[in-house]
């Protein structure tokens, strides 16, 4: 799980239309962003003809209908991204695994999901 969220983050960084990636990343680590509005981000990016991404780039804009406390959520997701987007073309692999695992806080999020299933 773990690589497959991580390289998910990596994949969406390098390719900004892997719609596949940034649904996996939206709530990963937890965000509180619900399957029932990413459903619904998706029905608005398809009625307006606009890729996924993009509308969670505009979600203030677009996206009147999701509550203003998801849509802030979604605009803080949508800052961090743009954020690790930066130290994308001058970080080595490593360097830029790294950092997502910071800014993302993944270790304390994987360490309090562990504690969780036991």
């Amino acid at each position: 799980m773990e690589i497959k969220d991580i390289l998910s983050y990596v994949r969406y960084l390098l390719n900004p239309k892997d719609t596949v990636s940034l649904k996996r990343i939206i709530n990963t680590p937890k965000r509180n962003i619900g399957q029932t509005t990413i459903d619904q981000i998706e029905q608005m990016a398809f009625q307006l003809d606009m890729p996924f991404s993009d509308l969670i780039g505009s979600i203030d804009t677009h996206g009147k209908d999701i509550p203003a406390g998801t849509r802030g959520k979604i605009s803080l997701f949508n800052t961090l991204l743009e954020d690790l987007k930066r130290n994308v073309a001058q970080s080595t692999p490593a360097d830029l695994v790294e950092h997502i695992v910071k800014a993302i806080g993944y270790k304390a999020y994987v360490l309090k999901a562990d504690g969780e299933e036991k």
